[in-house]
């Protein structure tokens, strides 16, 4: 049995008043998901184990079967893998957003989805003026790059950039969990507060704000098995436009497939992205994770309507194409679909709480559940899942009720 994993990357939300008391999937016009639902059975699963933040960084390998309670994972590092920069054992890996900056807050996390040549700009500049043997900048796309440190400590804390937007970063800049990071906790601040001061001097943005740079969640590359070793699969490939899903992936034995304008944002090549998969499946992967960024775009804006114009872009370029797809092959072709875990656009951040997700394998037998959503998803017959219950069902390792 071949398989197709979705992940619609903040997809979930909670009920909203402007839209009647419901969230933007049931809002939406998204008759494709709910076709998913409705050929196969439903649950609701746990991604963020207790006491870890609600990254997509720690819900997409927790989906994938791994134990993120005992990982020690660090996103700038995943990203790092994704984006082909070889990572030496000492070196620690920092997610670098360029911002927006107003009176010392920030006041956009994405610099206003910064194109991506002015990104790189940016990003020449700092290398020009900042780096030296120990640190080095390292483009990416838009506002995500990184920073790279030698023999850099991985135990101090940072604050997501979407959590502090209107607040002073003086009180949010990278703090000691132990003293053994003191250097390296010293020297990112330094690196923040340099930095910002150069592109206030050298960069203009507008008469409102400056640009900025934001470090956060470094880490190290972790020590993982591969999904092979783990799961048995011959072979299994990743579709995203994240370089942080990419790197998931590649350190979980996929192989990345590129897709022409796939962006990580709400303008991506949806289509592209479902075609891709496919071909993938005909040229004989037992195993696709294709990975959708815009709803949690959206949702870090607080755009409402633009979560439920992705929600509806997802149902009929990605799902409409793969049910077909999958109902009329030779080779049969299990689909399943799910948020990462979900983003608020009222608060434009993620929570820890459950996510909806249905499984169609043409083999089982559906259950009552006749639309998607994260309230729907509660009546389905695999009940609550955890840990690797849902990757296991999934790859058919085992096919059981929960409820």
């Amino acid at each position: 049995m071949r398989s197709i994993l979705i992940i619609a990357d903040g997809m979930a939300d909670e009920p909203i008043a402007d839209l009647g008391g419901i969230t933007p999937l049931e809002a939406a016009n998204s008759s494709d998901l709910d076709r998913l639902a409705n050929l196969g059975r439903c649950g609701s699963l746990t991604t963020i184990p207790n006491g870890l933040c609600p990254g997509s960084d720690v819900a997409i390998l927790s989906i994938l079967g791994y134990d993120t309670s005992t990982m020690k994972i660090g996103r700038g590092a995943l990203e790092a893998v994704g984006m082909g920069i070889d990572l030496q054992p000492d070196d620690l890996a920092i997610r670098c957003n360029i911002v927006s900056m107003n009176n010392g807050c920030i006041s956009d996390y994405s610099a206003n989805q910064i194109s991506d040549d002015k990104a790189k700009q940016i990003i020449d500049i700092l290398n020009t003026e900042l780096s030296d043997s120990n640190i080095r900048f390292y483009h990416g796309y838009s506002h995500q790059n990184l920073l790279i440190v030698k023999n850099g400590r991985n135990d101090f804390i940072t604050t997501p950039p979407q959590d502090i937007i209107g607040k002073r970063i003086n009180d949010y800049l990278p703090s000691l969990r132990t003293t053994a990071s003191r250097d390296t906790t010293n020297e990112l601040t330094n690196i923040i507060l340099k930095a910002n001061r150069l592109l206030r001097e050298k960069l203009p943005h507008s008469e409102n704000s400056d640009y900025g740079i934001w470090l956060w969640s470094g880490g190290t590359v972790p020590n993982m098995m591969t999904m092979r070793q783990k799961f048995g699969l011959n072979s299994g490939c990743v579709i995203s436009g994240v370089n942080l899903v990419t790197g998931i992936g590649i350190l979980a034995g996929l192989t990345p497939l590129s897709v022409d304008g796939a962006t990580g944002r709400c303008d991506t090549n949806y289509t592209g992205k479902a075609m891709k998969a496919i071909e993938a499946i005909e040229q004989g992967y037992d195993f696709v994770l294709l990975h959708i960024e815009a709803c949690d775009m959206a949702s870090h804006m607080g755009n409402v309507d633009m979560k439920i114009k992705a929600i509806e872009d997802i149902s009929k370029h990605i799902v409409n194409p793969l049910i077909e797809y999958s109902k009329h092959s030779d080779q049969p072709t299990s689909i399943a679909l799910l948020p990462d875990h979900h983003t608020l656009c009222r608060a434009r951040t993620h929570t820890s709480e459950m996510v909806p997700f249905t499984i169609w394998n043409p083999t089982i037998s559906r259950d009552s559940v006749t639309t998607f959503n994260e309230r729907s998803a509660k009546k389905g017959s695999y009940g609550i899942m955890h840990g690797n219950d849902f990757i296991n069902t999934f790859l058919a390792k085992k096919d059981i009720f929960y409820q």
